[in-house]
């Protein structure tokens, strides 16, 4: 999937509040996949469960840049956090966000 509007110099994405569940995670992840300049990412609210950080951790495994990443109040259960530890430990994070 191409990504025309979006530049590869956008550093801040805010979509927080949307509803884009885990199929909008999905198609997300694969912009991530392929972005390298984007440094902080807001998801608060969005109604992401498993499925949908599954898709992201994904993501977050090959793209290394990101500095700030919030998932506060999503449903993301415990396993969630297991999926998003492991795509972490290759990562230089700064600040995360995960509340219920």
């Amino acid at each position: 999937m191409n990504f025309p509007l979006i530049g590869t110099t956008l550093r801040v994405l805010i979509l927080e509040r949307n509803d884009i569940s885990d199929a909008g995670v999905q198609t997300l992840s694969k912009f991530l996949d392929s972005t390298r300049s984007l440094i902080m990412l807001s998801l608060k609210a969005n109604n992401i469960k498993i499925s949908g950080i599954t898709h992201l951790a994904k993501a977050l495994a090959v793209n290394h840049q990101l500095r700030y990443l919030s998932l506060a109040s999503n449903p993301i259960e415990n396993y969630g956090v297991a999926q998003l530890g492991k795509a972490l430990k290759v990562m230089m994070m700064e600040i995360i966000f995960i509340t219920k």
